[in-house]
């Protein structure tokens, strides 16, 4: 469900941006894996003084006036490697199909949740249902809490996704239980170890 916002020069030539369009959205299906016919684009023109750029070139990349500003934001989720072979296709498609400098290709990609979309009708667009799941705390997923731990899951501390009540199973409950004293009960949500038979 990506959004793709183009800005180049109002002198490019119609050529150039349906080579760009389709450039972009060859990268996403082959690439990205993103669905098919998920094709939402705005591709815009701009006055030379509406492109701004450092003309002495920035990070050892010079840029001319020929420069292509494409943003993609996207679900969050893909991997650097992806990104980097998506960064890689785009340039080189461009390069190749238009004759565009590699240095005048400038990507950036903002990754959001599934539910920062609505395709219409004033609905918000839910996520897959194998997503809408319970996670474990500081599970590198979009729905994880915050937290530096980065353990694999684990049925002793499960968690639910943002916003729902998170509970440590019951066999991890009486885990902690064995560990307390009676006497340090004190903080709330404590409880007593069984008595031993």
């Amino acid at each position: 469900m990506p959004l793709v916002r183009v800005d180049l020069s109002s002198n490019a030539l119609p050529k150039l941006r349906q080579t760009v369009s389709d450039v972009v959205y060859d990268a996403m299906i082959t690439v990205a894996k993103v669905p098919a016919d998920d094709k939402f684009q705005i591709v815009t023109g701009h006055a030379a003084d509406e492109l701004v750029f450092p003309k002495e070139g920035y990070l050892g990349i010079d840029y001319t006036d020929g420069i292509i500003f494409i943003q993609v934001t996207w679900n969050a989720g893909r991997s650097t490697e992806v990104k980097k072979a998506f960064y890689r296709k785009i340039a080189d498609d461009l390069h190749s199909k238009a004759g565009v400098r590699k240095q005048d290709v400038f990507i950036n990609l903002v990754d959001v949740l599934p539910e920062n979309w609505s395709f219409g009708n004033g609905k918000r667009r839910l996520p897959p249902k194998r997503l809408r799941k319970p996670w474990c705390k500081g599970a590198l997923n979009p729905y994880a809490s915050r937290s530096r731990s980065k353990k694999p899951c684990s049925r002793a501390r499960l968690r639910t996704r943002p916003g729902g009540r998170s509970r440590a199973s019951m066999p991890f409950r009486r885990k902690i239980g064995r560990s307390i004293r009676t006497s340090n009960t004190s903080w709330p949500g404590a409880w007593a170890p069984r008595p031993s038979r």
